[in-house]
């Protein structure tokens, strides 16, 4: 299905279900390209979930990490939950990310998108945490090319934003 020349697809995490339900949906509505949320295939509890992604015949546009504190139902909520700003959640938000690019290679998928967390561009402080920069992140399969996409004020430099070259 398209969309003048736009292939139309689905945001897996709006559907909350498993896998299978959005397979089932897709097929449903006749859809094969998704962006897919991976938080579930995260870590070795995940293998399952990221063997029944990889049996399904999708086009993935992107992966999604979201984090466990974040809270959509106002906007209030989202300004103080949201992404990975929160100090309290930075460590484990971190580790998922690193994660959900983990997962996002194992794929083969070139995105992985995630929200970022409310920046406040009339607050010097909070915008100047955020930076751009590069490096490398050798591990034994790849060597993955990722781009930096914020440096926390308080802490080394930490990689969020990520595209992949074997």
């Amino acid at each position: 299905m398209k969309c003048k020349n736009w292939p139309v697809g689905v945001c897996s995490w709006s559907l909350q279900t498993d896998v299978d339900g959005v397979a089932e949906a897709m097929k449903k509505i006749g859809l094969d390209h998704v962006h897919l949320g991976v938080r579930a295939a995260v870590g070795a509890e995940g293998a399952g979930v990221l063997a029944a992604i990889q049996k399904q015949d999708w086009t993935i546009s992107a992966t999604m990490i979201d984090f466990p504190q974040e809270d959509y139902s106002t906007l209030e909520s989202i300004k103080v939950t949201g992404g990975v700003a929160p100090d309290e959640s930075w460590e484990q938000n971190r580790d998922l990310f690193f994660g959900a690019a983990e997962v996002t290679a194992e794929l083969g998928v070139k995105y992985l998108s995630m929200h970022a967390g409310f920046v406040d561009e009339r607050m010097p402080r909070m915008l100047r945490s955020f930076t751009t920069g590069s490096g490398v992140w050798p591990t034994p399969r790849r060597k993955r090319i990722f781009s930096c996409c914020w440096r926390r004020a308080r802490s080394p430099p930490t990689n969020c934003g990520t595209s992949w070259r074997n």
